[in-house]
């Protein structure tokens, strides 16, 4: 046996010991509860009505002595138990526990009060994409995005702000779905978050990577497509030869 397990039995044992103590302390207190009460009984009973003379005026007559029911008894030990423990309670454990206890408070949906651009839109199948995108007589911005990915929703909101930005251009907005896996591999996206950039006299013109490492230079290739220019320092020199 190792020192782990030696230090969890040891904890084991200090556990089913203080159980122990607790159960004997709540036996002690109960018997004693029975005693008090059972004493008390027999007290009562010597100075009931029955132990006066019939033409002896007595307060006891006009009112019927009572023995106490024992699930009283028990339940009034119960409660004297249950305050012994809060007693023996730390502050934190008596925190946690009504912390369990107390109701959960009802939380209110809160509202979207935000709305996505009006140049925004969100295709899901070939036939859509091919009517919004292929049909489109300005520049259009493709996302290819999932749900579940991370990096995805790392760059939406600079894709959102990207849009309101660029109110003529078409934003478009493609999830991964199991219905329209086959869009993303027809149009051969190898990663996600993907983009594409279409232009109206060149069709496809930009296939990156938008990741927020890579989404700094999609903004850059973006603005010079809209503005209709190139900077000199964003083409490559291979280019110039």
């Amino acid at each position: 046996m190792n020192r782990q397990d030696q230090i969890s039995a040891c904890q084991s044992d200090r556990r089913r010991i203080r159980n122990c103590r607790r159960s004997f302390s709540a036996i002690l207190f109960i018997t004693t509860i029975l005693n008090f009460i059972h004493h008390n009984f027999q007290a009562a009973s010597a100075f009931a009505p029955s132990s006066f003379p019939s033409n002896h005026p007595n307060r006891f007559q006009s009112s019927t002595t009572q023995a106490p029911r024992t699930s009283d008894a028990l339940q009034l030990a119960v409660a004297a138990y249950d305050t012994s423990k809060d007693q023996e309670m730390s502050d934190f454990q008596k925190r946690m526990r009504n912390l369990v206890q107390a109701p959960s408070p009802i939380r209110k949906k809160q509202k979207r009060t935000s709305r996505a651009p009006d140049n925004l839109v969100k295709v899901e199948t070939l036939a859509e994409y091919k009517d919004v995108v292929g049909d489109a007589d300005r520049l259009v911005v493709v996302r290819f995005y999932a749900p579940w990915c991370k990096a995805c929703k790392a760059i939406a909101p600079a894709f959102y702000r990207l849009a309101v930005t660029y109110p003529e251009v078409l934003f478009v907005d493609v999830p991964v779905t199991p219905e329209n896996a086959n869009l993303h591999q027809g149009l051969g996206v190898p990663s996600l978050p993907f983009g594409h950039i279409y232009h109206p006299f060149g069709g496809l013109v930009e296939e990156v990577k938008i990741s927020k490492k890579h989404f700094g230079a999609f903004v850059r290739s973006l603005k010079t497509y809209a503005q209709g220019s190139c900077d000199l320092n964003y083409l490559d020199e291979s280019h110039l030869e």
